[in-house]
């Protein structure tokens, strides 16, 4: 009887269409969750971007205010506004008979989804603040 049963089934179970709406969500979900995903660690790494440049740009102002700041304070100024892991180069070249201070600002970022780390991207800003120092060795010449 067990066997008649089955082969009956058979043929219902083959032209029966219930679940199949939830099989195909169950295959799209994880490619849809992970492009979610994706868009989320773009947005984050454009607001890291947005608040390092809006430290360069107090900082620039700073150095307007008072041009005559040296490349310590210049560092200093940016390490209380960024993040402890950021890499600062803080470069002062002369150009015609002024000395513009050229700050450099790379912090990495590591892309991430949940449990797993993707790699890391050095998000990269640069900048110039034009100064004025009579102080030679506050001048670097290989400004890179």
């Amino acid at each position: 009887m067990r066997r008649a049963a089955r082969r009956r089934a058979l043929p219902r179970l083959a032209t029966d269409e219930r679940g199949a709406t939830a099989v195909e969500f169950a295959f799209i979900f994880g490619p849809i969750i992970l492009l979610l995903l994706g868009i989320l660690q773009v947005g984050i790494v454009l607001m890291e971007r947005n608040q390092i440049s809006h430290a360069l740009s107090q900082t620039v102002r700073k150095v307007h205010l008072d041009p005559e700041m040296t490349r310590p304070e210049i560092e200093k100024h940016l390490r209380e506004l960024l993040a402890a892991d950021a890499e600062l180069d803080v470069c002062v070249e002369p150009i015609d008979g002024t000395s513009v201070a050229r700050i450099v600002v790379v912090a990495p970022f590591e892309f991430r989804l949940p449990f797993v780390s993707i790699g890391t991207v050095p998000v990269r800003l640069e900048t110039i603040a034009p100064r004025i120092t009579d102080d030679p060795a506050d001048t670097t010449s290989n400004c890179t």
